[in-house]
């Protein structure tokens, strides 16, 4: 599969609304942390032997920066998908 194709199959994907629960985007974000957290040590040894990062470097700049995200992300994503009313300016009538 080339890049164009598997962009299309993505925007297809997205597309169709299967990204759209609550329950989808947790699970998503659950198996970004489980990821980060199971390979964080391939994560440390790619770093050091690619840029020579030692290994609180690279959780203190790279992985505990996403997995603080990722925890971020989980507790407050219900809110965020909350409807609400927004206002609308008199002159857009």
């Amino acid at each position: 599969m080339d890049i164009q194709e598997l962009v299309r199959a993505q925007r297809a994907y997205f597309l169709s609304g299967a990204t759209r629960p609550y329950a989808f985007r947790m699970e998503q974000l659950k198996k970004l942390q489980r990821a980060l957290q199971t390979n964080e040590k391939l994560l440390e040894q790619a770093m050091y032997q690619d840029f020579r990062k030692a290994p609180m470097e690279v959780y203190m700049c790279e992985t505990g920066m996403v997995l603080e995200e990722v925890r971020f992300h989980l507790k407050h994503l219900k809110g965020w998908m909350r409807e609400r009313a927004v206002p609308t300016p008199l002159a857009q009538f």
